[in-house]
């Protein structure tokens, strides 16, 4: 499973993404499934202030 990141910190507000009040990227969650794959990754690499991200999430996640 893939997840999304967004550094609030790095945003421009130029997101594919929805933005909020301030301009700061509101991401819908944080995991991307398989039909969100192509634009979420199309997204974090146009993103111009390198504000997204995306990685695998690791196999014990959420494990006890």
């Amino acid at each position: 499973m893939m997840l999304v990141r967004a550094d609030t910190t790095l945003c421009q507000g130029y997101s594919a993404f929805d933005v909020d009040d301030d301009g700061m990227v509101v991401l819908p969650g944080t995991t991307v499934s398989s039909e969100q794959h192509t634009r979420v990754e199309a997204a974090v690499r146009s993103c111009s202030g390198a504000a997204l991200a995306m990685s695998e999430e690791p196999e014990s996640a959420g494990l006890a």
